[in-house]
């Protein structure tokens, strides 16, 4: 585990150097974004704990590093190579026992959801995530999370857990970033709908390309809803892809992005783009939370969607908006989850919590029309979400039951 204290100049290059091999299969320090290269970091910033106001514009890569051991960067992305939307707090060390940040009960308090019954049974509607390389711990994990919050269980013998590798290659590759992000799906799917059946789609590399194709497997095992986590910045080489982020009659969502820009899926009209918010339990309020705008969740206008016909707010865009709707993000107090190769329980943020579940409450809704793409149903129902005070983030609200899904 990282640690503030290591400040050494080896340490900083070391760290550099390690953010920016998790791109696709990098090695060696990307190019810069201005000659098309690799973007070596995910440039988002954690919020302090009192305040929701936008932090400035990312200081370049290297004074990046003082503030990155405290919150690291999982995966990177280039225009056709992924990044997940994922932060460690690695300053929250990892424990035995759920110890930190807000665990899927919270979850189901703050955005109006009735506690787990006693006796659940997880045998209800499907949910995909769709991720890149292979995490063979994720059903331990899953299990592990599910457990510590009375969640029922849900595995590959009780028929509620599957795990499906696209390609059929003999070997899986493996990479850590990308399984702290499937561990991170699945338990903010489980946290939304506790009796969803989970259905965790593996691509054996970050490829856009090769995404699409995960996307259209997890899309024939028809589920209700298929969250995910990941971006290209918008282009068009990515856009040429786009029909595998199109079933009609599957919610689809996608993180919005964790560096103040839309990226690409969430761009598409056929997705319902899934923004940040900064969660703060406070009991002096009717909820019993405040919310508000995540400084650095993706968000804006598109550079290449037009704009959809059902979205009546489109915050003064001429083209699609993101996001749709948002949930929590931001690093304090973060999210809780279980993850092995992390050793143990950690905490996390980022846009990659708030699209896997939005895409649980499309399932536990189980209500989007046959025949819908998008986040129509969303502006036909936005007075039924909880509105966010002013702030660039370019969407509806947050969830308030499921009535608006």
């Amino acid at each position: 585990m990282l640690d503030r204290r290591r400040t050494t100049a080896l340490t900083a290059l070391a760290l550099v150097a390690s953010l920016a091999a998790c791109a696709g299969g990098g090695g060696a320090l990307a190019p810069s974004a201005a000659s098309h290269g690799a973007i070596a970091l995910n440039q988002s910033r954690a919020l302090p704990a009192d305040s929701p106001t936008p932090t400035p514009t990312p200081a370049p890569l290297l004074a990046q590093v003082g503030e990155l051991l405290g919150n690291v960067v999982g995966c990177a992305a280039s225009l056709t190579t992924a990044g997940c939307h994922l932060l460690q707090n690695a300053s929250a060390g990892a424990t035995t026992t759920f110890q930190n940040g807000l665990g899927a009960a919270d979850l189901r308090a703050a955005y109006g959801l009735a506690p787990v019954q006693p006796g659940a049974v997880a045998n209800g509607p499907a949910i995909a995530v769709v991720v890149a390389y292979d995490n063979p711990n994720a059903e331990h994990d899953l299990a592990t999370y599910r457990a510590a919050f009375g969640l029922p269980a849900c595995t590959s013998a009780n028929g509620c857990f599957a795990r499906l590798f696209n390609g059929g290659a003999l070997l899986k590759p493996q990479q850590s970033a990308w399984a702290m992000e499937s561990d991170t799906d699945l338990a903010m799917a489980s946290a939304a709908c506790p009796t969803c059946k989970l259905i965790l789609v593996e691509s054996p590399n970050s490829e856009i390309s090769t995404l699409a194709h995960a996307e259209d497997l997890a899309a024939a095992q028809h589920p209700v809803a298929i969250g995910n986590s990941y971006g290209v910045p918008e282009n068009q080489q990515a856009r040429a892809f786009a029909s595998h982020w199109n079933h009609p009659g599957i919610a689809i969502t996608a993180s919005a992005g964790d560096a103040k820009t839309p990226t690409f899926p969430a761009t598409l009209s056929s997705v319902t783009a899934v923004g940040g918010s900064v969660l703060v339990k406070d009991a002096t309020t009717v909820r019993g939370w405040t919310e508000a705008v995540w400084g650095n969740t993706g968000a804006g206008c598109s550079a290449t969607e037009p704009r959809p016909s059902w979205q009546t707010n489109a915050f003064g865009c001429t083209n699609r908006a993101v996001a749709d709707v948002s949930a929590v993000a931001a690093a304090n107090p973060g999210i809780a989850i279980y993850d092995s190769n992390a050793g143990g329980w950690i905490v996390v943020n980022g846009t990659s919590v708030a699209a896997p579940f939005v895409a649980g409450l499309y399932a536990a809704a189980a209500d989007y029309p046959a025949t819908a793409t998008g986040a129509a149903r969303l502006y036909a129902n936005a007075a039924h979400l909880n509105p966010l005070p002013a702030g660039t983030s370019y969407t509806l609200g947050t969830p308030n039951g499921l009535a608006a899904f």
